[in-house]
């Protein structure tokens, strides 16, 4: 898949939100793929989605484009 080789290449080991490392072999911490390449904590993320200030779009918190979210 496009979006998951170019996050393979920019070799991310933790979430940009909490900076704890990114397992995606972990169940309690699922990790989630933004279409924008940039991946976190499928918690974290949603966290961050609650506290933006427009409703109508989501954009990314280190790029800040619009995206949809892929299970890793």
């Amino acid at each position: 898949e496009g979006i998951a080789h170019i996050h393979a290449e920019r070799e991310e080991t933790e979430c940009s939100i909490c900076m704890h490392p990114m397992e995606n072999q972990s169940m309690t911490r699922p990790v989630v793929l933004l279409s924008c390449s940039h991946a976190f904590h499928a918690k974290c993320i949603a966290s961050f989605e609650a506290f933006q200030l427009s409703s109508t779009s989501v954009t990314c918190p280190i790029c800040r484009q619009e995206y949809t979210k892929h299970i890793v």
